[in-house]
Protein backbone atom coordinates (compact mmCIF):
# COMPACT_ATOMS: atom_id res chain seq x y z
CA UNK A 1 0.00 0.00 0.00
CA UNK A 2 1.55 3.48 -1.23
CA UNK A 3 0.66 6.54 0.41
CA UNK A 4 0.00 9.00 -2.50
CA UNK A 5 -2.25 11.26 -0.18
CA UNK A 6 -0.30 15.07 -0.72
CA UNK A 7 -0.65 15.30 3.32
CA UNK A 8 1.49 11.78 3.94
CA UNK A 9 3.75 13.43 0.74
CA UNK A 10 4.49 16.43 2.58
CA UNK A 11 4.88 14.84 5.50
CA UNK A 12 7.62 12.47 4.48
CA UNK A 13 9.44 14.97 2.90
CA UNK A 14 9.64 17.27 6.03
CA UNK A 15 10.72 14.16 7.87
CA UNK A 16 13.64 13.26 5.89
CA UNK A 17 14.67 16.64 5.84
CA UNK A 18 14.74 17.24 9.22
CA UNK A 19 16.93 13.70 9.58
CA UNK A 20 19.23 14.54 6.75
CA UNK A 21 19.80 18.04 8.78
CA UNK A 22 21.01 15.61 12.03
CA UNK A 23 17.61 16.11 14.14
CA UNK A 24 16.04 12.91 16.13
CA UNK A 25 12.66 13.19 15.04
CA UNK A 26 9.57 11.00 16.92
CA UNK A 27 5.45 11.76 16.84
CA UNK A 28 3.90 14.38 19.44
CA UNK A 29 0.56 13.13 22.06
CA UNK A 30 -0.93 15.93 23.77
CA UNK A 31 -3.82 14.75 26.18
CA UNK A 32 -6.24 17.32 26.73
CA UNK A 33 -9.77 16.74 29.46
CA UNK A 34 -12.96 18.29 27.70
CA UNK A 35 -16.72 17.86 28.43
CA UNK A 36 -19.23 16.09 26.43
CA UNK A 37 -22.33 15.23 27.26
CA UNK A 38 -22.06 16.20 30.89
CA UNK A 39 -19.18 14.05 31.34
CA UNK A 40 -15.40 14.13 31.38
CA UNK A 41 -13.48 13.08 28.67
CA UNK A 42 -9.83 12.96 27.71
CA UNK A 43 -8.68 13.59 24.31
CA UNK A 44 -5.26 13.32 22.74
CA UNK A 45 -4.18 15.40 20.08
CA UNK A 46 -1.57 14.53 17.67
CA UNK A 47 1.93 16.54 17.18
CA UNK A 48 3.04 16.11 13.58
CA UNK A 49 6.93 16.04 15.06
CA UNK A 50 8.64 16.64 18.15
CA UNK A 51 12.25 17.58 16.83
CA UNK A 52 15.42 17.23 19.47
CA UNK A 53 18.88 18.15 18.24
CA UNK A 54 21.01 18.67 21.49
CA UNK A 55 19.58 21.02 23.97
CA UNK A 56 16.94 22.46 21.54
CA UNK A 57 13.80 21.04 20.64
CA UNK A 58 10.69 21.88 18.15
CA UNK A 59 7.12 21.22 17.80
CA UNK A 60 5.97 21.30 14.42
CA UNK A 61 2.39 20.71 12.78
CA UNK A 62 2.41 20.16 8.90
CA UNK A 63 -0.27 21.45 6.67
CA UNK A 64 -0.77 21.73 3.34
CA UNK A 65 -3.68 24.48 4.16
CA UNK A 66 -4.68 26.81 7.05
CA UNK A 67 -7.20 28.75 5.32
CA UNK A 68 -10.46 27.36 6.81
CA UNK A 69 -10.72 28.80 10.29
CA UNK A 70 -11.89 25.63 11.59
CA UNK A 71 -8.71 24.23 9.87
CA UNK A 72 -6.35 26.33 11.41
CA UNK A 73 -8.03 25.66 15.04
CA UNK A 74 -7.84 22.22 14.94
CA UNK A 75 -4.03 22.56 13.44
CA UNK A 76 -2.83 24.47 15.96
CA UNK A 77 -4.68 22.82 18.99
CA UNK A 78 -2.32 20.71 20.43
CA UNK A 79 0.58 23.18 20.02
CA UNK A 80 -1.45 25.65 22.20
CA UNK A 81 -1.79 23.14 24.85
CA UNK A 82 2.35 22.42 25.37
CA UNK A 83 3.40 23.13 28.56
CA UNK A 84 6.47 24.47 27.71
CA UNK A 85 8.45 27.37 26.33
CA UNK A 86 10.09 25.41 23.44
CA UNK A 87 9.29 26.81 19.96
CA UNK A 88 6.26 25.68 18.22
CA UNK A 89 5.79 25.77 14.31
CA UNK A 90 3.29 25.46 12.01
CA UNK A 91 5.21 24.81 8.76
CA UNK A 92 2.38 24.80 5.60
CA UNK A 93 2.65 23.42 1.88
CA UNK A 94 0.80 25.29 -0.45
CA UNK A 95 1.30 24.62 -4.36
CA UNK A 96 4.58 22.01 -3.50
CA UNK A 97 3.71 20.37 -7.38
CA UNK A 98 4.59 23.96 -8.80
CA UNK A 99 7.57 24.37 -6.67
CA UNK A 100 8.83 21.19 -7.34
CA UNK A 101 8.13 22.16 -11.06
CA UNK A 102 9.88 25.38 -10.87
CA UNK A 103 12.90 23.97 -8.93
CA UNK A 104 12.98 21.21 -11.92
CA UNK A 105 13.52 24.07 -14.90
CA UNK A 106 15.99 25.87 -12.88
CA UNK A 107 18.09 23.32 -12.25
CA UNK A 108 17.46 22.14 -15.91
CA UNK A 109 19.11 25.75 -16.53
CA UNK A 110 22.14 25.58 -14.21
CA UNK A 111 23.09 22.40 -15.76
CA UNK A 112 23.00 23.48 -18.95
CA UNK A 113 24.79 26.17 -18.23
CA UNK A 114 27.28 24.29 -15.79
CA UNK A 115 28.09 21.92 -18.70
CA UNK A 116 28.66 24.31 -21.63
CA UNK A 117 30.87 26.07 -19.08
CA UNK A 118 32.92 22.99 -18.50
CA UNK A 119 32.94 21.74 -21.74
CA UNK A 120 35.11 24.42 -22.12
CA UNK A 121 37.12 23.80 -19.78
CA UNK A 122 37.60 20.56 -20.64
CA UNK A 123 38.43 21.67 -24.73
CA UNK A 124 41.14 23.73 -23.71
CA UNK A 125 42.72 21.14 -20.71
CA UNK A 126 42.90 18.81 -23.54
CA UNK A 127 43.91 20.16 -26.64
CA UNK A 128 46.89 21.71 -24.07
CA UNK A 129 47.35 18.57 -22.66
CA UNK A 130 47.73 16.79 -26.49
CA UNK A 131 49.55 20.12 -27.44
CA UNK A 132 52.44 19.07 -24.86
CA UNK A 133 52.81 15.49 -26.60
CA UNK A 134 55.80 15.50 -29.17
CA UNK A 135 55.05 15.49 -32.85
CA UNK A 136 50.99 16.74 -31.88
CA UNK A 137 49.63 18.49 -35.42
CA UNK A 138 48.28 21.65 -33.90
CA UNK A 139 45.16 21.00 -36.18
CA UNK A 140 44.34 17.24 -34.87
CA UNK A 141 44.76 18.93 -31.38
CA UNK A 142 42.61 21.61 -31.95
CA UNK A 143 39.72 19.44 -33.69
CA UNK A 144 40.32 16.80 -30.48
CA UNK A 145 39.58 19.36 -28.80
CA UNK A 146 36.24 21.23 -30.00
CA UNK A 147 35.15 17.42 -30.67
CA UNK A 148 35.91 16.59 -26.57
CA UNK A 149 34.02 19.95 -25.74
CA UNK A 150 30.70 18.76 -27.98
CA UNK A 151 30.54 15.76 -26.68
CA UNK A 152 30.76 17.38 -23.18
CA UNK A 153 27.93 19.44 -23.65
CA UNK A 154 25.53 17.20 -26.00
CA UNK A 155 25.96 14.76 -22.73
CA UNK A 156 25.84 17.00 -20.03
CA UNK A 157 22.47 18.97 -21.17
CA UNK A 158 21.42 15.45 -22.02
CA UNK A 159 21.93 14.10 -18.47
CA UNK A 160 20.61 17.39 -17.01
CA UNK A 161 17.62 17.46 -19.33
CA UNK A 162 16.84 13.96 -18.18
CA UNK A 163 17.20 14.52 -14.75
CA UNK A 164 15.34 17.53 -14.48
CA UNK A 165 12.38 16.23 -17.45
CA UNK A 166 11.92 13.14 -13.81
CA UNK A 167 11.44 15.72 -11.16
CA UNK A 168 9.06 17.85 -13.12
CA UNK A 169 7.07 14.20 -13.92
CA UNK A 170 7.09 14.34 -10.03
CA UNK A 171 6.24 18.07 -9.76
CA UNK A 172 2.91 16.98 -12.36
CA UNK A 173 2.03 13.66 -10.21
CA UNK A 174 1.95 15.19 -7.17
CA UNK A 175 -0.38 18.02 -8.64
CA UNK A 176 -2.62 15.68 -10.69
CA UNK A 177 -3.06 13.65 -7.38
CA UNK A 178 -4.20 16.89 -5.63
CA UNK A 179 -6.86 17.58 -8.22
CA UNK A 180 -8.03 14.46 -8.04
CA UNK A 181 -8.38 14.23 -4.65
CA UNK A 182 -10.07 17.49 -4.87
CA UNK A 183 -12.50 16.48 -7.24
CA UNK A 184 -13.53 13.39 -5.50
CA UNK A 185 -14.03 15.56 -2.42
CA UNK A 186 -16.71 18.14 -3.95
Amino acid sequence: FRQIEETHLMENVLYNDLVRRGFDVDVGVVEIATMEGGKKVRKQLEVDFVVNRGNDRYYIQSALSIADPEKKKQGIASLLRIPDSFKKIVDKFVYIGGKIKILAKTLCAIGFIFSVFFAAFLGFSVRAFLSSLPGAQPQTTALFGIVVAIATVLFGGLFSWISSFVLFGYGELIDKVTRIERNTKS
